[in-house]
C-alpha cells in the first residue's frame, strides 16, 4: 500500500537544521550540520527519485549517519528508506511504498520554502555554504508538469 509522507524543516537558534520525515506512524529527525553540508545531496536524491534511479545518501549528523535510500521503482511509486542511529545505538527506521510526484513534491516543496523564508544563511556562511535555490525551483517545476496517478487512483 502507497504512503503519504510529510517533511518540515526546523532551523535552531544555534545552527543546525532539523529534517523531520513523517510516515503515517513514525517520525525521524535528522540533524543538518554545516560542517558536512547535505543540502546538495538531498537535491541529487530528489532528482535520482524523479528519474527512477536508486540512490542512497549519507547524512552525517558530526557523529552518527542518517541514510536516505530508493530503490524499487515502477512506473509511479518507489520504496523510500530512511534510518537513523542515534548516540545510544538506538536505530529509527521509515520503510515504505511512496507515490513518486508526490514525494518529490512535498520533499521540494518544504525544502524550498523553508530556503527562502525560514533559513538563516548567515549562521552558515563560514562553512562556506552554497545551496541552489534555482535547482530546487526547477524541480518542483518539473515534478508538478509530470503526468502521474494520485495515490488514490486518479490521474493528477
Amino acid at each position: 500500500m502507497v504512503k503519504t509522507i510529510r517533511i518540515f524543516f526546523v532551523q535552531d537558534e544555534i545552527v543546525w537544521v532539523h529534517l523531520f520525515i513523517c510516515s503515517e506512524d513514525q517520525t525521524i529527525k535528522i540533524d543538518l550540520s554545516p560542517v558536512f553540508n547535505p543540502f546538495n545531496d538531498i537535491i541529487k536524491f530528489l532528482k535520482s527519485i524523479l528519474q527512477r534511479e536508486e540512490i542512497k545518501i549519507e547524512i552525517d549528523e558530526e557523529g552518527t549517519i542518517a541514510e536516505l535510500c530508493a530503490t524499487q521503482f515502477t512506473k509511479e511509486t518507489f520504496h523510500f528508506i530512511a534510518i537513523k542511529n542515534d548516540r545510544k545505538g538506538t536505530q529509527y527506521r521509515i520503510e515504505d511504498e511512496y507515490n513518486i510526484q508526490e514525494f518529490v513534491i512535498e520533499f521540494t516543496q518544504k525544502f524550498s520554502n523553508f530556503m527562502k523564508k525560514d533559513f538563516d544563511s548567515a549562521a552558515w556562511k563560514e562553512y562556506n555554504v552554497h545551496i541552489k535555490i534555482e535547482e530546487l525551483d526547477l524541480l518542483l517545476r518539473t515534478v508538478k508538469k509530470m503526468n502521474f496517478t494520485k495515490t488514490n487512483g486518479e490521474k493528477k
